[in-house]
């Protein structure tokens, strides 16, 4: 007789949440920062999200769907001076058609912009297609912090895949009675 099998949560918007807790802490404390030097974020505003994983890109797509997590950083508790999150949305845009972070569009490929590409740095793109963006700050400083979180969102993942690529008892990474 076998017994219990091991429940996975592999749940993306999960894992995403948990990244996003991860780097929180990193983000606030430069943004705490904002304008007191020339090397800080010239503001404590930043809007940050991840885009559901696999979104593939068709002319249409509405890009507000195809966001699986997103968080606004307000550390003056003021409103944002303006659409931060309409500005990262488009970068992720960007990148999702084009599979490069914004800054490499406008540094190295810009004949690759459409209409209505945005033309500031601040997505990220990893190897295995994770793409997230930032905007808020200058565009070096949103591209870093979308990269932190690109980083801890596939980490996070590895970790959570680990005990079921070392399960012998199974061959499957999703079996039928767990998400994927």
């Amino acid at each position: 007789m076998e017994g219990p099998r091991k429940r996975y949560d592999m749940g993306a918007a999960t894992m995403a949440e948990v990244a996003m807790n991860m780097v929180a802490p990193g983000i606030e404390a430069l943004l705490r920062e904002a304008g007191k030097t020339s090397d800080s974020p010239k503001r404590p505003h930043l809007h940050l999200i991840i885009l559901r994983p696999g979104t593939v890109y068709t002319e249409d797509i509405n890009i507000n769907g195809a966001v699986l997590y997103w968080r606004n950083f307000s550390l003056d508790g003021k409103d944002f001076e303006y659409p931060y999150d309409e500005v990262a949305r488009a970068k992720a845009k960007a990148s999702l058609r084009t599979g490069f972070a914004t800054g490499y569009l406008s540094r190295c490929a810009p004949h690759l912009f459409k209409r209505g590409d945005m033309k500031y740095q601040g997505s990220w793109v990893t190897p295995s297609g994770t793409i997230t963006a930032a905007s808020g700050v200058q565009g070096y400083y949103d591209e870093m912090f979308a990269r932190w979180y690109a980083a801890a969102f596939e980490a996070v993942a590895l970790h959570r895949v680990l005990p079921i690529l070392e399960d012998q008892t199974r061959d499957l990474v999703f079996e039928d009675h767990e998400p994927g």
